[in-house]
């Protein structure tokens, strides 16, 4: 019984360190912070060569930019709705239309 007792505990000590330890990177490359100081010249040539491509596309405009116009032969109803209340002193400053 000690003895599970003892393994439980180290187990939780491990995964205490695990989640609120220390952290660091293992495997972190002692090189890496090193640039090369010479750059080869066919690499630039190289480079270069492929930053002065020309492209060209032509594109097709988009046939329309929302929904098609509701055809004429359609009814029109007009719905007007007011706010509740005294509109004696307010005046108009705007108006909405929406086709459905």
């Amino acid at each position: 019984l000690e003895q599970e007792k003892q393994e439980l505990q180290r187990l939780v000590d491990l995964l205490r360190r695990m989640q609120f330890g220390q952290k660091r990177e293992r495997f972190e490359d002692p090189n890496q912070t090193q640039l090369p100081l010479e750059v080869q010249q066919a690499v630039l040539e190289e480079q270069e060569e492929v930053i002065k491509q020309e492209i060209t596309y032509s594109r097709q405009k988009k046939k329309h930019p929302g929904r098609a116009k509701l055809p004429d032969h359609l009814p029109v109803e007009e719905i007007e709705i007011y706010p509740e209340g005294d509109l004696s002193d307010k005046i108009c400053i705007g108006k909405e239309t929406t086709d459905v």
